[in-house]
């Protein structure tokens, strides 16, 4: 079932949508601190895009309130996270 909903998050999603999704399963699981458990490159490759892809997403994602400080990732505004996991902000 995991397996599945991880699929069709990489199929459907663009990439600032799937670190988004990313982010709030996080948040979901530990509050709006999110320490990254890998390397970028790592990561970026589980979310199916290159490092520097994954790079401008989390950049684009500052609007929606992301802050990152080296594997600290900070969301102040999951609603904004979850408009553009969900497509409703551009990506």
């Amino acid at each position: 079932r995991r397996l599945a909903g991880r699929l069709a998050l990489l199929k459907g999603t663009g990439p600032a949508g799937r670190v988004a999704a990313w982010l709030l399963d996080r948040v979901a699981e530990s509050g709006a601190v999110v320490s990254v458990p890998v390397n970028k490159a790592l990561l970026a490759r589980q979310l199916g895009m290159t490092p520097e892809t994954f790079s401008r997403a989390l950049k684009r994602l500052q609007a929606a309130g992301v802050t990152v400080s080296g594997r600290t990732v900070t969301v102040s505004d999951p609603a904004a996270l979850a408009a553009v996991r969900d497509g409703a902000a551009s990506r």
